[in-house]
């Protein structure tokens, strides 16, 4: 997911929007300091996974951040069945989990 958060940013960056992209490894054991210390001052956070939009990520940051002031959006794979495809980027497509996703949702926060 890092490499089409980077290539969001390239899009954004063109359009004047910096955005700050963390590679967050592992959830567990998790540096609540960390994840705090890197969304202080931030408009709007966004996260972004290849896993069911409960339970992973967006959970975790949502319950880290708890009380927050600042929007936050997950995008991952809605609550359903997972499927096969052809290629990867097919199914970064067919699920929203790709850089498109990150600018269209970028945008959308900038207008809130």
């Amino acid at each position: 997911m890092v490499s089409e958060a980077l290539k969001a940013a390239l899009t954004l960056e063109k359009e004047g929007i910096s955005i700050r992209i963390i590679n967050v490894s592992t959830l567990k054991p998790v540096n609540e300091k960390i994840i705090k210390d890197m969304a202080a001052g931030a408009k709007g956070i966004i996260t972004m996974e290849e896993h069911s939009v409960i339970g992973g990520l967006g959970s975790l940051i949502t319950y880290i951040l708890r009380g927050w002031p600042v929007p936050i959006e997950c995008i991952a794979i809605n609550d359903q069945f997972g499927q096969s495809a052809l290629s990867y980027e097919s199914l970064l497509a067919h699920y929203k989990l790709n850089s498109e996703a990150v600018v269209n949702t970028v945008r959308k926060m900038m207008k809130k």
